[in-house]
């Protein structure tokens, strides 16, 4: 099996994740337990809060991929149900989606472009470290205390949707890891990998803007490498990588391939 046709686990695991992050912040908002819904259309995925506080409205999202126009058209009546009509379309590289036209037909335009990147067989292999840097994991609240050190040096924004993740679905997660990286013991960056069955996912990688060019994002890719490879996990998945940017050739240096890209469309 190839990385496009080990997709699906990908596909699968953000559902799960997206499951696990609604139970979480049902807690941590002090609401009656309940579940995400999940709708499936052919090829493609849609998620829906029975909550309507704005909180949540980030949950009501479509994941499409070798969906029909008919489906497609399914999909954003399904959509319409939840207060955030986002729709992510997956399309493999070098293939034509019809998806394009058939959304901008229905009012979406296209927000952003993202590269998925994955690694088939994770490598058993040591990596050269770099003097003076240390990535590691341990205890939650002394990780979740450097990970804001780092944030300090970007936008408030980024700040709030790492505390939202990391409050209700990244602590106590036996199934996520959140790395940080130190130099001469001051967090410099961090990244967080999370798994389900033999997959896993690389996500919030960042490096605190002082730092950067210095190989730092690279060391905390292969440290994340490694921990997967020890977890047994057999293909990795970097599904938001903005194309040709720094993050995209550090991943490639470390093994990544692309795999297909995705566009985030918004109601216009």
């Amino acid at each position: 099996m190839n990385l496009a046709d080990s997709y699906k686990s990908l596909l699968r695991q953000e559902i799960a994740e997206a499951r696990f992050k609604f139970e979480r912040l049902l807690q941590f908002k002090g609401k009656s337990s309940g579940s995400l819904i999940v709708k499936e259309v052919e090829g493609s995925v849609v998620t829906l809060s029975p909550e309507s506080d704005a909180a949540f409205q980030s949950f009501n999202v479509a994941r499409i991929q070798e969906t029909s126009p008919v489906g497609i058209q399914e999909v954003i009546r399904i959509l319409a149900q939840g207060g955030r009509k986002h729709i992510l379309v997956t399309v493999p590289l070098g293939m034509p989606d019809v998806s394009f036209q058939e959304l901008a037909a229905q009012g979406y335009g296209v927000f952003h472009h993202r590269s998925v990147l994955g690694l088939r067989k994770t490598p058993s292999g040591s990596f050269a470290k770099i003097p003076g840097i240390r990535v590691e994991f341990g205890d939650a609240d002394e990780q979740y205390s450097a990970a804001h050190f780092v944030l300090n040096s970007f936008h408030p924004t980024t700040r709030q949707d790492f505390d939202a993740s990391y409050t209700y679905w990244l602590a106590r997660n036996e199934n996520a890891r959140l790395f940080i990286a130190r130099k001469s013991e001051i967090p410099v960056g961090m990244g967080i990998l999370s798994w389900s069955g033999d997959s896993g996912i690389l996500s919030s990688g960042v490096v605190s803007p002082p730092t950067r060019g210095e190989g730092i994002q690279k060391t905390i890719i292969q440290r994340r490498i490694q921990d997967a490879h020890r977890l047994g996990l057999q293909v990795l998945f970097a599904p938001g990588v903005p194309p040709f940017s720094a993050s995209e050739a550090n991943l490639r240096k470390c093994g990544f391939e692309p795999i297909c890209t995705r566009s985030l469309w918004k109601m216009l």
